[in-house]
């Protein structure tokens, strides 16, 4: 198996800055826009793969999923067609464990975010960059 971390750039930023200039309605605005784009990326991805997905995470602007190792390149595809659609880039980091995924995660964030990498064999690859036309 494979597992997936989606990370939303900057959210937490965002997040901040409307709770702190008192906006209210901003901050319920793209709250419930991350929510929205989220959740329904889970329903594209489990209606594009062929074998069922386990949703560990969907929780703010994070998502942990568990894919089989055939379905990933579906799901890259997905990731990137979904996500061009919100108006918030991602980062990705896929693994063969969960450790793997969040370090891969962390590398994408690391090194400019908005952006996919695996981690094999002890080692990082960026699968895509600029993913979303989103900074």
């Amino acid at each position: 198996m494979t597992y997936i971390s989606i990370d939303g750039d900057n959210i937490g930023a965002l997040l901040e800055k409307f709770i702190l200039q008192n906006k209210k309605e901003d901050l319920k605005n793209i709250s419930k826009t991350i929510s929205l784009c989220f959740q329904s990326f889970i329903s594209k991805l489990e209606s594009e793969v062929l074998i069922p997905i386990e949703v560990i995470v969907l929780g703010g602007d994070t998502i942990i999923i568990e894919v089989n190792e055939r379905e990933i390149t579906t799901a890259i595809n997905v990731i990137i067609k979904h996500f061009s659609n919100c108006p918030f880039s991602v980062s990705i980091g896929i693994g063969a464990s969960l450790r793997e995924a969040y370090l891969a995660l962390k590398f994408a964030k690391a090194t400019g975010k908005n952006k996919i990498v695996i981690h094999k064999d002890s080692k990082f690859k960026i699968l895509a960059e600029n993913i979303t036309n989103h900074d």
